[in-house]
């Protein structure tokens, strides 16, 4: 008995082979392309793993928002510094206002003796009166200088809970 579909099959492969061998590959090609074309592409995100597309704008997104969290912190931060920055300019300007006014002070007080010196010296008659602006100023400094010591000294005192010094003596 004949095997009509051996026959047919070995006879039809044989003839065609280059045409069968051609389709299947075209068919395998095929398959292959729309296999790659249907993937999604993938590249390494902000956060170092691989991503598509969609989960790259969310990764921008999320890193967009911890940027500007940082930027407010960053901004917080920089007003904090400048007001350090204004207070410590202004404690400086203060403190050279100080010393520009103690050091007139010296000038004053050195010129005022050294006139008296001068005057002795030459042995002509003191003029007491010129002297009685730098002693009323150097009266009035101690007095003002006093009366802030003992005003932190009594706060410290209210501070801590005690009662301040009588400010007159009870007979």
């Amino acid at each position: 008995m004949k095997d009509f579909w051996h026959e047919i099959t070995s006879k039809l492969l044989d003839h065609s082979r280059y045409t069968i061998i051609g389709t299947v590959l075209g068919l395998m090609l095929a398959g292959g392309f729309l296999g790659f074309a249907g993937c999604q592409s993938r590249t390494y995100g902000l956060f170092g793993e691989k991503v598509t597309r969609v989960e790259l704008a969310k990764e921008v997104i999320r890193a967009d928002t911890d940027l500007a969290g940082k930027r407010a912190d960053i901004l917080a931060a920089t007003a904090v510094l400048n007001a350090e920055v204004a207070e410590r300019n202004q404690l400086a300007a203060a403190a050279s206002e100080d010393l520009d006014r103690q050091d007139a002070l010296k000038v004053e007080l050195v010129n005022a003796v050294s006139l008296v010196g001068t005057q002795l010296a030459s042995g002509s008659p003191v003029n007491w009166v010129g002297l009685i602006p730098m002693a009323t100023t150097l009266l009035l400094g101690a007095a003002v200088g006093g009366i802030g010591v003992d005003n932190v000294r009594k706060g410290k005192l209210l501070n801590n809970g005690g009662t301040p010094p009588p400010a007159e003596p009870t007979a």
